[in-house]
């Protein structure tokens, strides 16, 4: 989705009451990922949204996100608070699993989310 058509989409989210933003792109290509979440944080800076990069610590850090989204597959917890500042908020997918979201809480994790509602299209 070009920039342009993503962040008036991101924009009107916002303006309907979106209080977190989640950017969550399987694209490839890395400068395109940078760009777009460049742009999404501008312009959740200027409404005061948290933005939260998925799967990527090194794309929260590129872009100064405000935290990190990790599933199973991802980084772990402690090294992404290795790699971030205290201040930077960090999630976790839990699946359907009790247990691990004890886990994530007894780790530090700000918040944990349990598996999809509905499907998803990759």
């Amino acid at each position: 989705m070009p920039e342009s058509k993503l962040d008036f989409a991101v924009e009107e989210a916002i303006k309907s009451g979106c209080r977190v933003l989640q950017y969550r792109s399987k694209i490839k290509d890395w400068e395109v990922r940078v760009r777009q979440a460049e742009s999404l944080r501008l312009l959740c800076e200027q409404y005061q949204v948290p933005l939260i990069i998925n799967d990527s610590i090194e794309l929260c850090i590129e872009v100064d996100a405000d935290g990190v989204h990790l599933g199973k597959q991802d980084s772990s917890f402690e090294k992404a608070r290795d790699q971030l500042s205290a201040d930077k908020i960090i999630g976790i997918t839990c699946h359907d699993s009790i247990g691990a979201a004890v886990s994530a809480e007894e780790a530090g994790a700000d918040y944990v989310a349990f598996w999809q509602i509905f499907s998803v299209r990759d």
